[in-house]
């Protein structure tokens, strides 16, 4: 492999993790210890012995170029202090530094603390499967504080007990210069919820992106974290996926995706409680108190939490106008599929889309034809703009010839729907332009203009086009039809065309 990739003289990023043994790491440390030209390196998931991770740290702080390093997951001399501490000045001047290993003692934290806290390059720092005691976890807030370059920050999986520490109320203003966080697989209460709502709602706050996955969030701290969204323009992406959320939550759900219109993708799956529906089992109590398999019944299907956000916030069909005024800007990923009467997964790909547009003509076909077929009557689109028309029927020819928008089978009958609405609206109508046009005057048509006579030609015109040479039109001829025949030179039967009529004419008779 060596010597490959010293003949790659274009070679920029580097992945080679969780491949490589004891030599190999050696041998690509030695490469890299050469190269002049690799700007991104990533060798997670190895173990690096003492002498190996010194020598990275070597080749990393003398070459020239190189700016990411990835070592999620590595032991860096099984927690030796001194080996992270060259691995760490040699990547000063880098930008971005992922860290991370069960081995981590208490000592490397409170190195990389006070690494944080001097005058770094890096804007990006991960430290991942690192247990932080509440010590720690202080010395990392004030660290954070004293920092001005970081702009993305990871602490996954690292014991935080949140708001302690890197939530307190003196670091808010650290956290505000941030544009990425993730603080997944740690814990946070309703008291470190507190501090998450503040964050959002500070005027000075950047952050786009927020991963609170795996925290153990109940429906209490998501009262307390969606209203703070109500007045945020700047988080386009918000995790809440894995936790304890359930019916108790869906309300504020609702309220934020009404209100928000810059958030671009909450993820809420996980939660066990929050469901699409329940009910629809068999009941067997009948069955055990001896009616036979005859006597079995299901159980009422009841919507769930998950529906309601869907029909109320996301795709409300009660009328056109309701369809108009739902989100389309935020992708709730609720489930992996359709479930039922629900469209979550066919409504979150609509809702991914950039044309304002499309995604509102998208979700008109879907309710006629799928959601709410009440909608399927011309007196509906009474208020609604002419040119809407000839879109929708040109949306819907598209899906079926090609559906690549919805990716979901809409049918012919979407077609012949649109065609019938269209129809029994006001075909003159349509086809005008001007959405406040509602009558039409109509002229008396021009009298068509008489066609020419065609001058009658004699027998034996020069230019008489009939004298040529008569050729049979091109299929008028009879149907040729293949025979069943055997053939002696293959020695079997074979398909064949059959032999051509003899000449019929009275000159080829004579001939003959």
């Amino acid at each position: 492999l060596v010597p490959a990739l010293e003949a790659a003289e274009t070679l920029y990023t580097l992945e080679l993790s969780n491949c490589l043994g004891p030599s190999d790491l050696k041998s690509v440390v030695a490469f890299l210890a050469k190269n002049q030209v690799l700007h991104s390196l990533n060798l997670s998931g190895h173990c690096f012995d003492e002498e190996t991770a010194i020598s990275l740290a070597n080749a990393i702080r003398k070459h020239p170029v190189l700016y990411a390093i990835d070592l999620d997951s590595c032991s860096l001399g099984g927690g030796n202090t001194e080996v992270l501490n060259k691995i760490l000045y040699a990547s000063k001047e880098c930008d971005s530094l992922v860290l991370g290993h069960p081995s981590f003692t208490s000592e490397n934290v409170v190195l990389l603390a006070r690494f944080i806290g001097k005058r770094i390059a890096l804007t990006s720092l991960s430290l991942n499967n690192v247990w932080v005691n509440k010590d720690n976890q202080k010395l990392l807030s004030h660290a954070l504080g004293k920092n001005k370059n970081i702009s993305e920050l990871s602490l996954r999986n690292c014991g935080l007990q949140l708001p302690k520490g890197v939530l307190n109320n003196n670091n808010l203003e650290g956290l505000s210069r941030l544009t990425i966080l993730d603080l997944s697989n740690n814990s946070l209460p309703a008291t470190g919820s507190k501090g998450i709502a503040k964050l959002l709602s500070n005027s000075a706050s950047r952050l786009s992106s927020l991963n609170l996955s795996g925290n153990r969030l109940t429906s209490a701290s998501a009262k307390v974290i969606l209203p703070a969204l109500k007045g945020n323009n700047t988080l386009l992406h918000l995790d809440l996926s894995n936790n304890s959320l359930g019916e108790p939550a869906v309300p504020s759900i609702i309220d934020m995706l009404q209100q928000n219109s810059t958030l671009r993708t909450l993820d809420i799956m996980g939660n066990s409680s929050l469901k699409i529906r329940s009910g629809g089992q068999y009941d067997y109590s009948s069955y055990y108190a001896g009616g036979g398999w005859s006597s079995l019944t299901r159980k009422p299907v009841v919507p769930r939490g998950k529906l309601e956000i869907e029909r109320k916030a996301l795709f409300d069909t009660t009328s056109l106008q309701s369809i108009t005024s739902s989100n389309h800007t935020c992708e709730v990923m609720m489930t992996n599929a359709n479930v039922g009467d629900s469209h979550a997964k066919t409504i979150g790909k609509i809702n991914s889309l950039e044309n304002e547009g499309l995604k509102v003509r998208l979700k008109v076909v879907l309710a006629i034809n799928s959601a709410n077929k009440e909608l399927y009557n011309a007196s509906s689109f009474s208020d609604l703009p002419l040119e809407l028309f000839p879109m929708l029927l040109e949306l819907v020819q598209q899906t079926v010839v090609n559906d690549t928008a919805l990716k979901c089978n809409l049918g012919r009958t979407s077609l012949r729907r649109i065609f019938d609405l269209i129809s029994g609206y006001n075909l003159q109508l349509l086809f005008e332009r001007g959405s406040g046009l509602r009558k039409v005057k109509v002229t008396n048509l021009l009298p068509a203009k008489k066609k020419p006579k065609k001058k009658r030609r004699k027998f034996g015109d020069e230019d008489d086009p009939d004298d040529g040479t008569f050729t049979a039109p091109m299929g008028c001829g009879g149907y040729a039809r293949m025979v069943y025949v055997y053939d002696p030179d293959l020695g079997r039967h074979v398909w064949k065309m059959p032999s051509p009529a003899k000449p019929t004419r009275k000159s080829a008779r004579t001939n003959n």
